[in-house]
């Protein structure tokens, strides 16, 4: 499985380091390099789970030459990852297709070696809230120039995501590399929080960085964007910049912090099962369709996947809509699957006695144009939603379709409803189930919501 390493340097960043983990919540590791702060950005660091902290510190302030040479020393150095982005505090990237970043790694041919990323500043605008530093970065800021080769974007094209391994060195400030191949096909998206914000901008940028600087950056002209400059230069620029067009889209979604079936299957797949088997109960049925119609879901968690033929529905429903499919299931299988009369092939178990349905679901997507958009999370249903809620994910759609004795049923509608976004829809089958429709029932009173039955058979619950 492919995995990616963030490499980035921190000093007094607070307020950013608590945007940056949110915004990289999918790597797999951000190796933060840390110098002493006098705020609190070294435990906003170590309270993120992905986050390994480095002691760094400059002899005589910041010399970014001595900054380089331990970049390149970190990116030659032998290492689990496949690919190293190296970025600054105030550096947030994506993917250009706004896929998984290891997706979108996994497509990049193998001569390729450096991908750049096509950075622009961002500002904030007049129409724009104070940031809350609680929720993802990049929509929090949308405006600024919508010209990459601008003079004030042009420096912020950087060729820094790069294939491990490959002795390939960064220059001064990240601008130019040496060695390695490009495909001007595949590249990153970013925005450049410098002065993002008055709020961090001026203290950052005037008593972190200028009053910070070495005499051997002073001298050889290394970060001269920060040598002389002033309180009201800042704030001058943020004001003279809050009417400019918008340049990241509102609807940017956010990467899911969990490997897809693309990710899941980029790598070593001789234990799955040989042949498809997308087998399931109620799959078909045109309320998958009506109920996407309905709410053009960003995302859709599934509650209950069995070998995917529902999720498969959802993904062909929604494709024009690029949906993430998040479908939370043990595949260890309920109480009517171990003591039914299903099928055996549904009860083998692998060499080492564990229930083979995760894998056959995952092979039931391995070829499918959707697999870059399922994430499997393979857990207990309530886990599950405490995963989501840990990533303050939520969903247009949440399909309910796990165990269906009453206590379970009850307990994951108790556990998910939370996760079902401002006007979206959490729904189920098999209501004439005798430990469904109790449960649905009691659920819905506790709330004092209401409920309708569609055919006959499921369950609609709208927030």
């Amino acid at each position: 499985m492919l995995r990616v390493q963030v490499i980035c340097f921190f000093y007094n960043e607070e307020t950013l380091a608590r945007l940056f983990i949110q915004h990289y919540a999918w790597a797999d590791e951000i190796l933060a390099v840390v110098s002493r702060s006098t705020d609190r950005t070294r435990e906003c660091l170590e309270a993120a789970p992905n986050v390994r902290v480095m002691d760094f510190e400059f002899p005589a302030g910041m010399d970014d030459r001595i900054k380089t040479d331990t970049v390149n020393a970190l990116l030659a150095e032998p290492s689990p990852f496949d690919w190293k982005i190296v970025v600054d505090a105030d550096e947030f990237i994506w993917p250009q297709s706004n896929v998984r970043a290891q997706d979108y790694l996994a497509s990049v041919p193998e001569l390729v070696t450096v991908l750049e990323a096509r950075m622009r500043n961002v500002f904030r605008h007049n129409s724009e809230r104070d940031l809350d530093l609680d929720q993802p970065p990049v929509v929090q800021r949308r405006f600024g120039d919508p010209d990459y080769r601008s003079p004030e974007n042009i420096m912020y094209q950087k060729p820094i995501v790069i294939r491990s391994g490959r002795n390939i060195c960064l220059d001064l400030g990240n601008h130019r590399q040496a060695g390695g191949t490009f495909d001007h096909a595949f590249w990153f998206e970013g925005a450049h929080w410098q002065n993002a914000d008055p709020s961090f901008a001026v203290v950052r940028r005037v008593r972190d960085r200028r009053d910070r600087q070495s005499e051997a950056n002073l001298s050889g002209g290394y970060g001269v964007q920060h040598h002389r400059v002033t309180e009201k230069q800042i704030i001058a620029l943020c004001a003279a910049r809050r009417n400019c067009p918008q340049i990241i889209s509102s609807e940017l979604k956010k990467m899911k912090p969990f490997p897809s079936i693309t990710q899941l299957t980029s790598g070593e797949t001789s234990q799955l099962p040989e042949h498809e088997d997308i087998q399931g109960w109620n799959s078909d049925d045109q309320i998958f369709d009506e109920l996407v119609e309905l709410v053009a879901p960003k995302t859709i968690i599934e509650v209950g996947s069995w070998k995917g033929r529902s999720a498969m529905h959802f993904a062909q429903a929604t494709e024009r809509f690029a949906t993430d499919i998040i479908c939370v299931d043990t595949w260890l299988g309920g109480f009517d699957h171990v003591f039914g009369s299903g099928s055996e092939n549904d009860r083998l178990l692998d060499s080492v006695g564990s229930p083979r349905l995760y894998h056959q679901f995952i092979r039931n997507f391995k070829k499918s144009r959707h697999a870059q958009r399922i994430y499997p999370i393979q857990n207990t249903s309530i886990n599950g939603a405490r995963i989501l809620n840990h990533h303050k994910i939520s969903a247009e759609i949440i399909y309910i379709d796990g165990s269906h004795e009453y206590a379970d049923v009850h307990d994951d509608m108790c556990a998910f409803w939370p996760l079902v976004a401002l006007g979206g829809i959490m729904f189920g089958d098999d209501v004439g189930f005798p430990g469904v429709g109790p449960a649905v029932m009691r659920f819905t009173i506790e709330r004092d919501l209401k409920f309708i039955v569609v055919r006959n058979n499921f369950w609609v619950i709208k927030k």
